[in-house]
């Protein structure tokens, strides 16, 4: 991870790829973009959220919901992945 210059709010912007955001991310956990679908659907469930209700917190369509939750290769974004977390309060 790369410290590649800082916004006026004083938030800095790195360069990074998919493995180091992992590892600072979760630690030694190599998270998997198969298991990001599980747990958002475990999330949403214990919460008694539809899919609605949760693409409209994280600002993506129900049916991006739904294929991140049911395709074995959801093809996520960072940017996604970012937003799924700040949306169920992990960031």
């Amino acid at each position: 991870m790369k410290i590649v210059g800082e916004l006026s709010n004083g938030n800095i912007i790195v360069e990074t790829d998919r493995d180091e955001l992992g590892q600072f991310l979760f630690g030694n956990l190599n998270p998997d973009p198969k298991e990001l679908g599980v747990w958002m659907k475990n999330y949403r469930k214990k919460h008694q959220l539809t899919q609605e209700e949760l693409a409209r917190r994280i600002g993506i369509s129900r049916n991006r919901v739904s294929q991140i939750e049911n395709e074995p290769d959801p093809n996520i974004t960072i940017r996604t992945f970012i937003k799924i977390l700040g949306a169920v309060g992990g960031i």
